[in-house]
C-alpha cells in the first residue's frame, strides 16, 4: 500500500476540509491522507484523486472552472454542499490543481518503484521449477512468490505512473 499526504496542516482551509470529510462519513483523520493499495487499473488509479484534488483546492486558484471555483469559495466561508463538492471533485477541476495532484502522484509513486528490483531481475525468479538446484524446496517456492508479488506491485505503479503522466501533460497543455 501507498500513502498519499492529503490536505497539509498549514492549509488556511483545514477545519472546513475536515469537516467537509466528516459530513461525508470519513473519519477525522481522513484530511491527513490515504492509504491505498494500487491495482494495475486506470479506475484504482485516480482512486486517490478526489481527496488529493480536495488537499490542493484554493478559493483564489485562478486556474479552478468557474463552478468549482465556486464551491471553493463556498467552502472558504463555511457554506459549501459536503455533496455537491465532493461530487466536483471527482473530475478534473482545472489544470493546477491537476498538474499538483499528477506531481504528487508521480512521486510516491517513483518512490516506491525505486525501492523494488528492476522487472528484468524479478522475472526469472517467479518462473516456476526450472530443473536448478533448490527448486522445489520451501525456501524457493517463497522466493518465487515473492518475486511474484514484486512484479505485481511494479505492474501497478508503473500503471499509475503511465495514467498520471498523461494527466501531467494534459494539465501542462
Amino acid at each position: 500500500p501507498l500513502f498519499f499526504d492529503g490536505v497539509s496542516p498549514s492549509d488556511e482551509l483545514l477545519p472546513q476540509k475536515r469537516a467537509l470529510l466528516a459530513a461525508l462519513g470519513a473519519s477525522e483523520g481522513a484530511a491527513d491522507g490515504q492509504w491505498l493499495d494500487l491495482k494495475p487499473t486506470a479506475d484504482q488509479c485516480v482512486a486517490m484523486a478526489p481527496l488529493l484534488r480536495l488537499a490542493n483546492l484554493s478559493p483564489g486558484d485562478a486556474s479552478l472552472e468557474e463552478g468549482v471555483r465556486r464551491l471553493a469559495e463556498a467552502l472558504a466561508e463555511w457554506r459549501a454542499d459536503p455533496t455537491a463538492l465532493w461530487s466536483a471533485l471527482q473530475r478534473p477541476v482545472g489544470a493546477a490543481v491537476e498538474a499538483k495532484v499528477a506531481e504528487q502522484v508521480l512521486s510516491v509513486c517513483e518512490e516506491a518503484l525505486a525501492a523494488l528490483p528492476p522487472a528484468d531481475e524479478l522475472a526469472p525468479r517467479a518462473k516456476p521449477d526450472q530443473g536448478l538446484p533448490g527448486d522445489g524446496t520451501a525456501e524457493a517456492e517463497r522466493a518465487r512468490c515473492a518475486a511474484r508479488v514484486m512484479l505485481g506491485e511494479r505492474s501497478a505503479l508503473e500503471a499509475c505512473v503511465s495514467v498520471w503522466e498523461k494527466v501531467r501533460a494534459a494539465a501542462a497543455a
